[in-house]
């Protein structure tokens, strides 16, 4: 009997011990062919710095203020509520499968304002947008609510006749994937617009891969809704993400998701550029507002009632480093496993389509393609909502969670209270007035 047991765990180690050499094999095999075998999938990896990491949370402690003090709301019946736009009596969000809807304050009820496709495929939620479209950034102008789909850009809602009218039918080439993400009105000129486009190298499907590849391809657009001309105002961004003006007016922020920083622009200047049309100026040029961050910041939104802002951060490291930041200076590593991903990825497809279809092959084929297999290797938890000085850019408050991650923005309604998103969780958070100002 002994025998036996000893050769099982012998048995046992050498299996292991086989698959972790092979896969190392074949992922360093994978990683070595050159580019062009990989078109479709063309991910090529640069190192970051993230040392600031380990000054951890600048003084102030951690905490769970995102459970504890918060009311869930529309648990399970949102899935991905990414922004939020407070109109009235009402919190408006688009969530999976391209819809709009609108939650009462009050009595909670959820109603479909807008669906991006009517189509049978579109019924039901999933995480991969394709046809169902995806929206992300919203903002109340007036009565008015304005939103970003992640691939074909900005759109009116009616809010009377629940239409989408589109805005912006040429914004991005034709030949160039895109995320489209949030916008700003500029306060001076109602009519211009400010967007961010997270990458010009990958879809909203694969954004995840975005953040393995540290993609610099992002930008910034200023776009002129009267006359429909756009102009490129800034660009080399690590995904750009979040949009918002300064309290005193002065400034547009533009959040770096991957680079866990805010860059600050000069307003003036932003506004002389789309005029004149000069040349787009470089991320890595401009000013960092602040300092930065121990985390990956989302969306990011004035609170016009203290001229603070607070941001949405998807993974805050309290206490240490996640797996992902020990890769920051080995591309190479990044490379072979995500190429390793990929070619998982046609396997399983070819097994679904061929051979034998099942919710598991299908859901893992999913994940491997969208790279959402590496949130998977996260914390499933450490979200968190920011408060940040709007003069210094510097922390002020801090609503973490032990519960969950994938925090993309937070509101301050007209009654004071805080509302928070999230991209990839089913429930709005709401903290009181005077809870989160105590």
């Amino acid at each position: 009997m002994a025998f036996q047991i000893k050769d099982l765990f012998s048995l046992l180690y050498k299996t292991t011990f086989d698959i972790l050499f092979y896969t190392t094999v074949i992922s360093i095999i994978f990683g070595l062919l050159p580019d062009q075998f990989f078109n479709d999938f063309p991910i090529i990896p640069m190192k970051y710095d993230n040392e600031h990491f380990y000054k951890g949370l600048y003084g102030f402690e951690w905490n769970d203020h995102l459970v504890s003090k918060a009311k869930m709301i529309a648990i399970n019946q949102v899935h991905g509520p990414e922004s939020l736009a407070d109109i009235g009596d009402y919190i408006y969000t688009g969530i999976l499968g391209g819809r709009i809807v609108r939650i009462h304050k009050q009595t909670e009820q959820i109603d479909e304002i807008v669906r991006y496709n009517n189509s049978k495929e579109c019924q039901h939620e999933k995480l991969k947008a394709g046809n169902c479209g995806r929206f992300l950034g919203l903002r109340e102008q007036g009565d008015n609510l304005y939103v970003l789909e992640a691939s074909t850009g900005i759109y009116r809602v009616d809010l009377r006749k629940g239409e989408l009218i589109h805005l912006s039918k040429h914004l991005i080439p034709e030949n160039e994937s895109a995320i489209i993400n949030d916008l700003v009105f500029d306060p001076k000129h109602s009519e211009i617009v400010y967007i961010t486009v997270s990458s010009s190298k990958w879809s909203l499907d694969r954004i995840a891969w975005s953040i393995v590849d540290h993609d610099k391809s992002g930008y910034v657009l200023a776009l002129n809704l009267s006359t429909g001309q756009s102009h490129r105002i800034a660009d080399g961004f690590a995904l750009a993400n979040g949009i918002e003006i300064t309290a005193d007016q002065k400034y547009l922020l533009i959040c770096q998701t991957t680079d866990f920083s805010i860059l600050k622009v000069d307003l003036d200047n932003v506004r002389k550029i789309f005029l004149s049309k000069q040349s787009a100026l470089k991320a890595d040029q401009l000013e960092i507002f602040g300092q930065r961050l121990p985390g990956e910041v989302d969306n990011i939104r004035l609170d016009k009632s203290t001229g603070d802002l607070l941001i949405g951060m998807f993974t805050v490291r309290p206490y240490s480093k996640v797996l992902r930041d020990y890769l920051a200076q080995w591309p190479f590593i990044r490379k072979s496993f995500a190429r390793t991903a990929y070619a998982l990825y046609l396997l399983l497809d070819y097994i679904d389509a061929k051979v034998i279809s099942n919710a598991a092959i299908e859901q893992l084929r999913d994940d491997l393609y969208t790279g959402h297999i590496v949130y998977k290797a996260l914390p499933q938890r450490d979200g968190a909502v920011i408060r940040l000085d709007s003069k210094t850019g510097h922390i002020k408050q801090i609503f973490g969670s032990s519960k969950f991650f994938g925090i993309s923005e937070a509101i301050i309604d007209t009654q004071g209270d805080l509302y928070y998103g999230s991209f990839r969780n089913s429930f709005i958070g709401r903290i009181s007035k005077n809870d989160h100002q105590s």
